[in-house]
């Protein structure tokens, strides 16, 4: 396995960790060291969604919509009848959390979907990172 695929997991790990928005996730990252910045991705978004596919399926993540300014004015996405109201946020239906996982063009920062955010369920807490990456593999085959 190319260690540049080791790479991305463990990047989209730290995404799950960050809760970062979907729209984010294809872009990469960029971490910024006194030594200099190290950038990692861009990716393809059929990888993104590849693996965060595969880790939801494992229940090791979570979809959810954070409170977004009303002054934003998008369109309510359709699974929103499905989803889980809490104070701060939006759960998604594992279902959808799915479906919106599996189309990456829907990831847009004009609508909902693209800013549902990752999140790190507490079964997930408890997996070891390499099975994070063994997953991620298992979903390229």
């Amino acid at each position: 396995m190319p260690d540049s695929y080791s790479d991305f997991v463990a990047q989209m790990q730290v995404a799950v960790r960050e809760e970062t928005a979907l729209w984010e996730l294809p872009s990469g990252s960029t971490v910024l060291l006194p030594s200099g910045n190290v950038v990692h991705g861009p990716w393809p978004a059929r990888e993104c969604s590849d693996v965060m596919t595969s880790w939801l399926r494992r229940n090791w993540i979570e979809l959810y919509l954070p409170s977004l300014p009303n002054k934003w004015n998008l369109p309510g996405a359709e699974w929103r009848v499905r989803a889980s109201f809490t104070e701060r946020f939006l759960l998604l239906a594992n279902v959808d959390a799915e479906k919106l996982l599996r189309d990456p063009s829907r990831w847009t920062l004009d609508s909902e979907d693209g800013h549902v955010a990752l999140s790190l369920t507490s079964s997930g807490a408890d997996v070891d990172d390499r099975e994070w990456l063994a997953a991620a593999v298992q979903e390229r085959h």
